[in-house]
C-alpha cells in the first residue's frame, strides 16, 4: 500500500498490469524517456507472447525478428501527439522497435501515388508507421471486394514487401 500511495503522490502516468511486479529495467525507462519525451498515458508490461498484442505489427512482414515466448523484454503502450504507440525494449533496455497506429493521417504523395498505381480501387483499412534502427516504413492494409492486401512501403513510395490474399 505504501508503494501505491507514493506513486499516487508523484502523480505518475505509469501503470503496470500488476503493481507488485517490476516490468522493465531502469535503463529501458531512461531510453524510453530520451526517445519519447512527450509521451503520456504510459503503460509498461512485461512482454508475454500474445498474438493479439503482437498483432499490432506483422513482425515477419516488416522484417523484424519475430518475438516469441523466449523474448525477455518489455512492451510499452503510450500516447503522443494524438496517436497510439507501441514500443518494445529488450531485457538490457535497448529499443527493439516502435509501431504507431495512425488515424486520419495523410500519407506522403510518393506513397499515395504508388498505392494508387499498384492497388487501384483498394480502400485503406489500416495504417501504421513502423520503425527500427535501420528502417522506417508504413504498413498499409487495403481491401477491395474479396481481396485484402498488406503493403510495407517507405516514404519514397518504394514497396519493401507486399502480400495479397483473396477470401
Amino acid at each position: 500500500m505504501a508503494t501505491i500511495a507514493a506513486l499516487a503522490a508523484c502523480k505518475s502516468t505509469y501503470r503496470a498490469t500488476d503493481s507488485s511486479v517490476v516490468v522493465t529495467s531502469s535503463s529501458a525507462e531512461a531510453a524510453f524517456h530520451m526517445r519519447y519525451p512527450g509521451a503520456e498515458n504510459i503503460e509498461w508490461t512485461r512482454y508475454e507472447y500474445n498474438p493479439l498484442v503482437v498483432g499490432t505489427v506483422n513482425w515477419d512482414f516488416v522484417g523484424w525478428t519475430t518475438l516469441d515466448r523466449s523474448y525477455a523484454g518489455s512492451l510499452v503502450r503510450f500516447d503522443q501527439g494524438g496517436e497510439h504507440y507501441y514500443a518494445w525494449y529488450d531485457e538490457n533496455g535497448y529499443w527493439t522497435g516502435t509501431a504507431i497506429l495512425l488515424k486520419d493521417y495523410t500519407l506522403p504523395a510518393a506513397v499515395t501515388n504508388t498505392l494508387s498505381i499498384r492497388f487501384p480501387a483498394y480502400d485503406i483499412t489500416g495504417l501504421s508507421r513502423v520503425s527500427l534502427a535501420n528502417m522506417m516504413a508504413y504498413e498499409v492494409e487495403l481491401h477491395k471486394h474479396y481481396y485484402t492486401a498488406r503493403v510495407l512501403i517507405d516514404d519514397n513510395g518504394n514497396v519493401i514487401n507486399q502480400r495479397v490474399k483473396s477470401y
